[in-house]
């Protein structure tokens, strides 16, 4: 048995769980896919990754819009779909996650890699509703797929770039 893991894309705190804002101002919506976090470190225009463990030999990236409705909408709107896969060339899928609020997003494309800068931090999202649409706040919101798990991360937890997991995926060797 094995697993797949997707690490966090930042070194930062927690501020948003599946069950809601850490600040208690609302419930967190899952934009993309299910079960969000939202980490928050460093300033605008940080770089943030996308971190997977060692089976991930290839991602794919695609650039959508549906983040926040918050104006003016870019950044904030702006997202990153990533599937990761178990060959070189996007062959023999594993799983997906999504990152949100992304300034100067990654091109569409596929990579032969287990980690790529996926653009820079957003800046402060204060005309934003946080009971509707999204925390205030330097932050990076991250979903996943309906077939992954997720970390049962606390409010507040201190997480590292590249070594704290925020999803897991089972991995059966004999697939591909």
């Amino acid at each position: 048995m094995s697993y797949v893991y997707v690490y966090a894309p930042i070194s930062g705190t927690i501020t948003g769980r599946p069950d809601g804002y850490c600040d208690g101002s609302g419930p967190h919506p899952s934009v993309h896919g299910c079960c969000p976090f939202d980490i928050a470190g460093g300033g605008a225009g940080t770089p943030f990754y996308f971190y997977g463990s060692s089976l991930i030999q290839s991602i794919r990236t695609t650039r959508m819009t549906g983040g926040c409705t918050c104006n003016p909408s870019h950044p904030w709107n702006t997202s990153v779909k990533v599937e990761f896969f178990r060959n070189a060339n996007a062959q023999c899928y594993i799983g997906e996650v999504f990152f949100v609020h992304v300034d100067q997003p990654i091109g569409d494309g596929v990579y032969n890699t287990n980690s790529i800068q996926i653009g820079v931090l957003a800046p402060d999202t204060n005309g934003c509703d946080p009971a509707n649409d999204c925390y205030a706040g330097v932050h990076v919101h991250m979903s996943r797929d309906a077939n992954g798990n997720s970390n049962s991360l606390s409010c507040w937890q201190y997480v590292y770039a590249g070594s704290t997991w925020i999803y897991q995926w089972y991995w059966n060797e004999g697939y591909c």
